[in-house]
């Protein structure tokens, strides 16, 4: 590896997973909504009980080539908007790099390896934003319990919209202890007041609960992208 990419910070990436509008009865068109998580205090160590999106560490290198297949398209706050072209897993399978990393975090977090092995969830992928911040742990969860560990991170945000089986999804896996999905405007009104109450989470539950992250205020910022441009619920960031 190149000696000055050792230095770079690691790479996370982070899935804003979308499932699209219903009906409603009289027949109004209803928001998309967002898959939100909560993570279990006892796998996740350093954020326990912290409201997330579905995320998972990579290695360099394939966070580089992640990377290389996007375009700059902007900024929204502190994220720097992506644009690439879309992947679908019925079109092609896990040599794309995108739908590998969607179904590894899928199978490995979101316990869906059989319903993707059955071909029972499909899903459309592409690159939406890309963060770098510092991730704060709790005194004691890194490898040097005498300090509060923290760490520099570049976070990689795709957007997965899935096209069929959105109700294979358990509510909670190991990783987390909940699993739900919430209307987009719920979700940013979550991260604008840091509260978990919008959610469905309730009161008492919600005082557990941390509203916090680079994953939450990148997807917070696609999703602001989003809607600003008049596609929200319609397609994603364009070029």
């Amino acid at each position: 590896m190149d000696p000055d990419k050792k230095s770079l910070p690691p790479f996370v990436l982070a899935l804003t997973i979308v499932r699209p509008a219903k009906a409603s009865a009289n027949g109004n068109n209803l928001e998309d909504e967002i898959l939100f998580c909560v993570r279990d205090q006892q796998v996740n160590l350093t954020h326990p009980d912290v409201v997330s999106i579905p995320t998972q560490r990579i290695p360099t290198s394939f966070g580089e080539e992640l990377m290389a297949r996007g375009t700059d398209n902007g900024t929204q706050g502190e994220t720097q908007l992506l644009a690439s072209m879309s992947a679908s897993n019925k079109d092609v399978n896990g040599h794309d790099s995108m739908i590998f990393a969607v179904e590894s975090i899928m199978a490995r977090k979101l316990g869906l390896a059989d319903q993707l092995e059955l071909d029972e969830l499909s899903f459309t992928v592409e690159l939406a934003g890309r963060q770098r911040g510092r991730a704060k742990y709790p005194k004691g969860s890194g490898k040097n319990p005498s300090i509060n560990d923290d760490e520099e991170l570049r976070m990689i945000n795709l957007l997965v919209r899935i096209d069929e089986g959105a109700d294979l999804f358990p509510n909670k896996t190991p990783s987390y202890r909940i699993l739900s999905w919430a209307t987009m405007s719920n979700f940013t009104k979550m991260w604008d007041e840091k509260k978990a109450t919008g959610l469905g989470i309730t009161a008492h539950e919600a005082i557990f609960v941390c509203v916090d992250g680079l994953c939450l205020h990148s997807t917070y910022d696609i999703l602001t992208a989003m809607r600003s441009q008049c596609c929200l619920g319609q397609g994603s960031v364009k070029d």
